[in-house]
């Protein structure tokens, strides 16, 4: 009998893989849950907190120095945050790449 072809991996088998590597238990084991827990984000990295930030310190601002911010600074503000954190996370992952590449030890493919 010959050894069954590479079929690759399923999803759910991946995830499983990646769940029992990172030691995470699924919250729901059931597959009627679309959150994977490993396809999450960091909270400070959600758009919602952002603007919840910058609310509260235009409320802050407007108690203490009587500064007002209006929706659309708020909102330009985020978009600028936004904008220097994907900035950021590319200037790292260039970097890691680079990195990577000068210190493996063997050709790819």
């Amino acid at each position: 009998m010959s050894p069954e072809p590479d079929r690759g991996l399923s999803a759910d088998s991946a995830a499983e893989m990646r769940r029992q590597f990172l030691g995470i238990e699924p919250s729901h084991p059931s597959k009627e849950c679309p959150m994977d827990p490993i396809d999450t984000k960091p909270w400070w990295a959600s758009r919602t907190i952002i603007g919840q930030a910058m609310q509260l310190a235009s409320i802050a601002a407007g108690a203490l120095l009587g500064i007002q911010v209006d929706p659309a600074t708020q909102a330009l503000v985020v978009d600028q945050v936004t904008a220097f954190a994907c900035a950021g996370v590319t200037l790292v992952g260039t970097g890691i790449t680079i990195w990577g590449r000068l210190r493996a030890s063997r050709k790819i493919g």
